[in-house]
């Protein structure tokens, strides 16, 4: 098993056990009195960064595939990594669709 997976299935089981849950997460008046709510906090943060990272790895990946392609051709003037259609679904999907979502 992959280690998102496992961590996904660990939260199913924290999640769906109350007593559990309220070790990380106080449940009844939410003044964050659970003993381990330091921990959900921190993770909570790191979760927050996850999206904004993921985007800037997409953009190194991208980068570096158009210098390899580009350092392959020669260097040539004209290197087009996607077709402009592809492209295009690209800006639109991350931009436009997945902000919606």
């Amino acid at each position: 098993l992959q280690p998102p997976v496992v961590g996904a299935l660990l939260g199913i089981i924290m999640a769906s056990m109350p007593k559990l849950r309220g070790i990380i997460v106080d449940t009844d008046d939410r003044d964050g009195s659970a003993p381990l709510q330091w921990l959900f906090d921190g993770l909570y943060h790191v979760g927050q960064a996850a999206v904004p990272i993921n985007m800037m790895i997409l953009g190194c990946n991208l980068s570096a595939s158009y210098s390899n392609k580009k350092a392959k051709s020669g260097a040539s003037s004209k290197t087009i990594l996607f077709s402009p259609a592809t492209t295009v679904s690209i800006i639109v999907g991350k931009l436009i669709l997945m902000p919606l979502l």
